[in-house]
């Protein structure tokens, strides 16, 4: 499976949690043009809580954003989203082009020529001029048993924005299980993360995930990730940790050997003058998309306009008595919180997103209607795969002028851990009014 199939199946394992549906988008998402991308991203976007938050999409895939090497620039997978591209990136991109394509032979071939003295198979990639997001993938070999290699490139439009600090910054472990996370500032200014975790965050089968993920002051974005086995999945475990240490992923990702991908022409944008690809139509039609009441005044394909703090202190204000904070985080219009009423720890969080009328017929059909105008629909799942006993609800509602907000609760403190209570802190009656409540338009329109 090439290497970046791999990333958008892991982005996919870790929205799993609301619906087997979503892990089959991301190969789409990636492949697609803008508008349609952005519109796919924003459906992960609006019921992101249910399945680990976008956190979870964010800390643990690091680099699973959208914006295209060779690509018109779209959304992060994050649910802060990524700034629109200004004419001033588009020529500094541009101006950057000044060399010939990378070929999937040359990247692979620069990846060998990065790693130590071992046996090399399982070579796959993908060049600059053949598709969006360059990649070079290896399952390598240095007498210790087999693990997968890959690194795979990408652009982010701001590299100071929230969308780029969301890739370097390490994860919430109420979240995400991992052993050890570091971000640090080079003295170039790029930001490193490397994050030493697990395939799965139940630990049911015992795949170790490693990956660097940079962002440049230019705005490049390279990810590396490792395995201790051949294969992300499907593979058996073949050593006790992957091949490359912390310090080898990091010089990996900050070689200068991986200049031309970036000196590499783009090829033509999906939309562009010229294109009659089925996007063309999509992308002017967003483009021309009135602004309805209560929704930002911000592209969907902008940086939120919401404040991680007072979404949470929305939640927070809006929780029934009785309940003890004892954790809280969140990121952009995303929050969580973890409570215990007594009986035990509860994760509860909640995902805000205007304007996604969009999705109304691919998410909302056939769900109950609310005097109001809004739609409403509940899910009860058992949360983590592999973790007895887990409970999720889910409360999911859409307004009338696109405002969408999601609630989840589940019946343990993280997402990983087993059950600490039988049920969750909140009742179906108490998700549903968190949701419906009418705080969430008045945070919206500040």
């Amino acid at each position: 499976m090439p290497y970046d199939e791999e990333l958008g199946e892991e982005l996919g394992e870790a929205l799993r949690r609301t619906g087997e549906e979503f892990s089959t988008d991301q190969r789409a998402l990636v492949e697609a043009g803008h508008a349609r991308g952005r519109r796919m991203v924003r459906r992960r976007r609006a019921t992101v809580f249910g399945g680990a938050v976008a956190v979870v999409a964010l800390a643990v895939t690091g680099a699973v954003v959208v914006p295209t090497l060779g690509g018109d620039s779209m959304e992060s997978a994050s649910p802060a989203g990524s700034s629109k591209s200004t004419k001033a990136d588009e020529s500094k991109q541009s101006s950057e082009a000044s060399g010939p394509e990378v070929g999937a032979e040359q990247l692979i071939k620069t990846l060998k020529s990065l790693l130590p003295e071992g046996q090399v198979s399982g070579e796959e990639g993908r060049g600059t001029g053949e598709g969006p997001m360059p990649y070079a993938h290896v399952v390598f070999d240095e007498g210790k048993g087999k693990g997968s290699v890959g690194i795979s490139f990408n652009r982010v439009d701001d590299p100071a924005g929230q969308s780029a600090k969301d890739m370097i910054t390490c994860p919430d472990k109420v979240i995400t299980k991992f052993d050890t996370c570091k971000s640090t500032k080079l003295a170039d200014g790029s930001q490193l993360m490397i994050l030493q975790g697990y395939v799965y965050p139940d630990q049911r089968a015992d795949v170790k995930e490693w990956r660097a993920t940079l962002v440049t002051p230019e705005g490049h974005l390279i990810d590396a990730m490792e395995h201790n086995a051949a294969a992300e999945k499907g593979s058996p475990v073949t050593r006790p940790e992957p091949p490359l240490s912390p310090d080898q992923l990091k010089a990996l990702v900050t070689s200068d050997a991986w200049d031309p991908v970036y000196a590499a022409p783009e090829p033509q944008k999906p939309g562009a003058p010229g294109d009659k690809g089925e996007d063309a139509p999509e992308k002017s039609q967003n483009s021309q998309k009135s602004q309805k009441p209560g929704s930002t005044t911000a592209d969907p394909g902008s940086e939120s306009a919401l404040d991680e703090q007072a979404v949470r202190s929305t939640l927070i204000s809006l929780l029934p008595k009785g309940l003890k904070v004892t954790h809280r985080g969140g990121g952009g219009d995303y929050a969580f919180v973890v409570v215990d009423d007594g009986k035990g720890a509860s994760l509860i969080g909640v995902n805000v997103q205007p304007n996604m009328d969009d999705v109304r017929g691919e998410l909302f059909n056939g769900s109950e209607e609310l005097p109001d105008g809004t739609v409403y629909s509940w899910q009860e799942s058992a949360g983590d795969k592999g973790v007895e006993g887990a409970v999720m609800w889910t409360a999911d509602t859409l307004r009338p002028d696109g405002l969408r907000v999601v609630v989840s609760a589940f019946n343990a403190g993280t997402q990983h851990d087993a059950p600490s209570r039988e049920t969750p802190a909140l009742t179906q009656d108490q998700l549903k009014s968190l949701a419906t409540n009418a705080k969430w338009a008045e945070l919206v329109a500040q």
